[in-house]
């Protein structure tokens, strides 16, 4: 075994520190079979030559480090983190992932599905929350479908809903709620990630359950669907840069549009909404519309 203790050592005029004695308080598997043998104190004592004790003027000090016990919080997120992690090499290795759970008090289930296509790596991610505020059954679900990168898609995952769920006014005033949210998640996100030269950037389709109430939330082009008697009816409106609102609110922003394939904004992004795109945010906006 071995303890290592940090010293800060002002030398005054002809100070002369032993070498011996700075390596007794380094190692403790190099002192003497005497010194073993010899009653150990509470405090940890610097040891020095007599010489140095009698000089005047010498100050000596010893930090001692601090045992970190990690909080309660810091725990868990690294629970977290180590489940992200394992889902993400489940899904980069084997190219899938599926699986479906139920609501707290069992009134809903739900399933869910996750494919990484022909990329490398996953850029998509999906999240599923159920709590009770206030008695009210509270379900959550959202895909987020990431482009350039994973990390807004995967920033969505962790914070979004946590960030909604928070709002003050999440169940008084839900669509505020939910489109404050949005803006603000994004701002985030985008100050998280200013130093890293990276640009990317995440859809976000939505919904939330409370009580009966059905509120959904879109952001990009990823779609929300609901079944009535077998029949398909869509929730939301895809945000595509040539759909003529989504492009006259770009053009007079100072933006373009172009066909590059598709239609782009600045020949570039394919839909006119998303979270993140640093270098378009001025005509890229993460305003959700709700239904």
């Amino acid at each position: 075994s071995s303890a290592a203790v940090e010293m800060e050592v002002e030398e005054g005029p002809g100070m002369d520190v032993s070498p011996a004695a700075a390596v007794a308080m380094v190692d403790s598997e190099h002192s003497s079979e005497e010194e073993e043998e010899e009653e150990v104190s509470s405090s940890p004592v610097l040891a020095l030559p007599e010489q140095a004790r009698r000089k005047q003027g010498a100050a000596v000090a010893a930090a001692v480090p601090a045992l970190v016990v990690p909080k309660d919080q810091d725990l868990e997120k690294e629970k977290k983190e180590k489940e992200r992690q394992r889902e993400r090499e489940r899904v980069d290795e084997v190219g899938y992932m599926s699986g479906g759970c139920k609501s707290d008090d069992g009134s809903l289930s739900c399933g869910y599905s996750s494919f990484r296509g022909k990329r490398a790596s996953m850029e998509d991610f999906f999240d599923i929350k159920s709590s009770k505020i206030d008695d009210k059954q509270i379900n959550l679900f959202g895909i987020f479908d990431g482009h350039g990168g994973s990390r807004a898609a995967e920033y969505l995952k962790e914070h979004l809903f946590e960030n909604l769920m928070k709002h003050p006014q999440f169940m008084s005033d839900t669509k505020l709620a939910i489109s404050e949210t949005y803006k603000k998640t994004d701002s985030d996100f985008l100050d998280s990630e200013i130093n890293t030269h990276r640009d990317d950037g995440s859809t976000a389709s939505t919904a939330v359950l409370l009580g009966n109430q059905l509120y959904v939330a879109n952001v990009g082009d990823s779609r929300a669907v609901i079944s009535k008697s077998g029949k398909a009816i869509a929730l939301s409106d895809d945000h595509k840069p040539n759909r003529s609102d989504e492009r006259k609110r770009i053009e007079s922003a100072g933006g373009i549009v172009m066909w590059a394939g598709t239609w782009r904004v600045g020949g570039v992004l394919a839909m006119s909404r998303a979270f993140g795109n640093r270098l378009l945010k001025q005509f890229v906006v993460a305003e959700p519309e709700i239904q």
